[in-house]
């Protein structure tokens, strides 16, 4: 190692630390690390599990974000137990159910799609991983738009008495009676087929199909009406994502990158790349400072960040100490987005020699893992996952580590 190479690693070290020291006068010092005694998450030896998932699979690399919400909107995680409030910047994934109550609406965000709540809504998913989104929709009123239907991709929308596949990239509205025989499906633009007991139909651009009775369905095809006031909010909101400044410097799958437009500036770094600088935070802010952790299977503790764009910025790419102020770095722009419940590493307590590579079980603080420092996941996991989360997220230079999937510790690349 160079003498060079020497000075840029501890000077990298020590912002990374002096930002762990403004944790602890800020929010962090609040706020203890998550404790390992929930699903055995973390044990006392660390996660080397890397190659054997608990339950055979790896974690999605894909989730649904709770972009907007107006009114009252509760939230059900994996579909069991009490309902709360839903917030916004919170993961949603396989199981998970949405209410928007009476005049209310809520949007999230999934990759390619935009899934637009109106009022007196249930909706739930069956399925959300790299290549697949299925929802139920139980009643209510849905507006969604699919940007791009890559070859395998596959949107679903199940109803009572129905399912519905996109089969065209478009915008589409799907509408539920209370009781649940009763199903219209618009296709305002793009294509898709409907499926009812046995035999499927193509809903075509311009149309919409109403389908009604469970056990004998009927149906009738007829020109779509005009857009009411729920269609034009959801294309107002489609089309701010379109005319993001953000999507040059990320991938459009990276859910809440048009929220960063508002709240912020990008610049050209000659060691980063673009890099993204917030302008709506206090001095002395830091990432992972604001917000707080909500467990969410399969990954456990997540972090959940009260601010307007404090999604993307926390489950992707990296954060850097740059000059005198924190700047996010969204890593490779082509490389396939994959979703990680936060970036970080954590220090203090009896694990103070895994604490960077991340993990939890007794640490004291958190600090974000800066450009090229490898994530350790707190998760079963397999080795590809460990892999692609790191390589898709940041440009790790000492893919020995990577590729060796070694036991979390600090590194000294």
């Amino acid at each position: 190692m160079n003498i060079k190479r020497i000075r840029t690693h501890t000077r990298f070290y020590s912002l990374l630390l002096a930002g762990a020291v403004a944790f602890g006068a800020t929010a962090v010092r609040a706020q203890d690390a998550p404790s390992n005694d929930q699903n055995g998450i973390y044990n006392e030896q660390g996660n080397e599990n890397y190659d054997a998932p608990e339950n055979g699979q790896d974690p999605p690399s894909r989730v649904a974000r709770l972009s907007y919400i107006d009114g009252s909107v509760s939230f059900q995680p994996g579909g069991q137990g009490d309902w709360g409030q839903a917030t916004r910047n919170r993961p949603v994934t396989i199981g998970d159910k949405i209410w928007a109550d009476n005049n209310s609406r809520a949007e999230l965000q999934a990759g390619q799609a935009s899934i637009h709540l109106s009022s007196n809504t249930a909706l739930s998913f069956l399925n959300l991983d790299d290549q697949t989104t299925q929802m139920r929709l139980a009643e209510g009123s849905i507006n969604f738009r699919i940007r791009e239907l890559r070859e395998g991709d596959v949107y679903e929308i199940d109803t009572p008495n129905l399912s519905f596949n996109v089969t065209q990239a478009g915008a589409f509205r799907i509408d539920v009676n209370e009781n649940g025989d009763g199903t219209r499906v618009t296709a305002i633009r793009g294509e898709g087929e409907v499926t009812a007991n046995g035999q499927t139909y193509t809903v075509h651009a311009g149309e919409r199909g109403e389908f009604n009775g469970t056990d004998n369905v009927t149906y009738f095809i007829s020109a779509a009406p005009q857009p009411d006031a729920f269609d034009r909010w959801a294309n107002d909101r489609d089309l701010k994502e379109d005319d993001s400044v953000s999507a040059r410097y990320v991938s459009r799958d990276v859910p809440g990158y048009s929220d960063l437009d508002d709240n912020g500036s990008w610049n050209e770094e000659p060691d980063y790349g673009p890099v993204w600088y917030p302008s709506t935070v206090d001095v002395g802010w830091a990432p992972y400072s604001y917000g707080y952790w909500s467990y969410v299977g399969p990954w456990g503790w997540t972090w959940v960040d009260y601010s307007p764009w404090g999604f993307a910025p926390f489950h992707y790419g990296r954060w850097a100490y740059i000059g005198s102020r924190w700047g996010w770095c969204p890593g490779p722009y082509y490389a396939r987005p994959i979703y990680g419940p936060a970036f970080v590493g954590f220090i203090g307590g009896s694990h103070w020699g895994v604490g960077f590579g991340g993990g939890f079980g007794g640490g004291i603080g958190w600090f974000p893992l800066g450009p090229r420092e490898p994530f350790h996941p707190w998760y079963h996991a397999s080795g590809r996952y460990y892999r692609n989360v790191n390589f898709n997220n940041t440009h790790i230079r000492n893919t020995t580590i990577i590729n060796n999937r070694t036991k979390p510790r600090a590194t000294t690349s």
